[in-house]
């Protein structure tokens, strides 16, 4: 659960396409969500960070 609350934190608070959410984003992006061709875009980077997260929740559950 803290997995999936600290992804919509970061895709909310971090970093948000602009619109309608962007009024707490740190940065914004201006990207065109309904494209067609958006998902290989930021899939990677969402992928990434998950990875992320996710490593460091283990690092921090082994100690």
């Amino acid at each position: 659960m803290a997995l999936h609350f600290l992804n919509n934190v970061f895709a909310v608070l971090v970093t948000a396409p602009a619109g309608n959410l962007d009024g707490l984003a740190l940065y914004t992006v201006p990207l065109d969500l309904s494209a067609p061709g958006i998902a290989w875009y930021v899939l990677p980077v969402e992928a990434g960070f998950v990875l992320c997260a996710w490593l460091a929740a283990r690092l921090a559950l082994r100690v």
